[in-house]
């Protein structure tokens, strides 16, 4: 899977692609605990590539992080679904 990041210029605007790229329920709650609890919940691929990370990165920092974090925890956490992930 592809994610393109270099249009995203707020948190909510994040939260959308994520929820649509993954899936995610209509009820998501479009912040970094939903986040976790609904990417442990769904099928995702073995392999992400995220392109346009470094204007994430300099955009919004802190989101930046919070989204590593969670692919690194996920890795870490459950084996079982951990997905290669390409911060391109």
């Amino acid at each position: 899977m592809r994610i393109d990041l270099t249009m995203i210029e707020n948190e909510n605007q994040l939260h959308e692609l994520m929820a649509n790229c993954f899936g995610f329920p209509d009820y998501y709650g479009k912040n970094w605990d939903a986040f976790w609890d609904c990417l442990c919940d769904s099928d995702v691929p073995k392999v992400i590539e995220f392109v346009g990370s470094s204007h994430l990165k300099s955009a919004l920092p802190e989101s930046f992080e919070s989204l590593k974090s969670c692919f690194d925890d996920l890795s870490r956490e459950y084996p079982n679904i951990a997905t290669r992930v390409d911060w391109n």
